[in-house]
């Protein structure tokens, strides 16, 4: 099962945003962004810091921070201080946390614009565009929250930087790396990370994930001996040109 080599000969290069899979996550999760759960949107936006070090830091307790993404409880103060982190109004926070996200485009049947179309339905006036100067919002996501804008444009930025198994992850979603490993029936999830990983690479696995993802076994091979970019570096690059761009 196990491949020998697996590209390592050609050398290592290190990942960046021209790699066909890492482009291929973003386009993903742009287009679906409405969908993801609040607490990876804000994930995203705090990346490379994690929820978990954020709350570490700002000595808020860990089980708090899930239960606030669960709605378990509204913790007013506690909204607030991871608002002022991502540096918008909690009300728009509030709206992430609160409203449903949206059903994934790969979750509904093919056609259901053009059957909506027939019965004299426009799919995108369903839902009217949200107005965000001011509260209250619909209790409904269309993927241009203020949170959602700023996760896409953090994902592009350090998405290079992350594990292959995230970016990997981004390209599947919704379905899970769990659910892949599970539908396959040959392999396990922790063979597959192995492999995303380059610790112990296999040949059936990595077949099996190249058709899922619809790219060569050049091309994921690739990515796969690519090494991460420092999680800084293209936060510093984005940012750079905004400074000197000033009047």
């Amino acid at each position: 099962m196990e491949s020998v080599g697996g590209g390592q000969a050609g050398g290592r290069r290190e990942r960046d945003g021209g790699d066909p899979l890492v482009r291929a996550a973003v386009e993903n999760v742009t287009r679906q962004i409405a969908s993801l759960s609040a607490s990876e949107i804000v994930q995203l936006v705090l990346y490379p810091e994690s929820l978990a070090a954020w709350a570490s830091a700002s000595r808020v307790d860990e089980s708090q921070v899930a239960n606030l993404f669960r709605r378990h409880r509204r913790y007013v103060r506690l909204r607030q201080i991871l608002a002022d982190r991502v540096g918008v109004p909690v009300s728009i926070l509030g709206h992430l946390i609160d409203a449903a996200p949206a059903v994934p485009a790969t979750k509904r049947p093919m056609g259901h614009a053009d059957v909506l179309r027939a019965a004299g339905l426009d799919p995108d006036a369903l839902r009217p565009p949200i107005d965000w100067r001011a509260p209250p919002y619909p209790a409904y996501r269309d993927g241009t929250n203020p949170l959602e804008r700023l996760a896409v444009l953090n994902l592009a930025a350090g998405i290079a930087s992350m594990p292959a198994s995230r970016v990997i992850g981004y390209c599947l979603w919704p379905e899970s790396l769990s659910a892949f490993a599970t539908r396959s029936q040959r392999f396990t999830l922790g063979q597959l990370l192995s492999t995303l990983s380059g610790l112990r690479r296999a040949d059936a696995i990595e077949g099996a994930l190249a058709r899922r993802l619809g790219v060569s076994r050049a091309t994921l091979d690739r990515f796969i001996v690519a090494t991460k970019r420092d999680p800084y570096a293209p936060l510093a690059e984005t940012r750079a040109p905004m400074v000197a761009g000033v009047p």
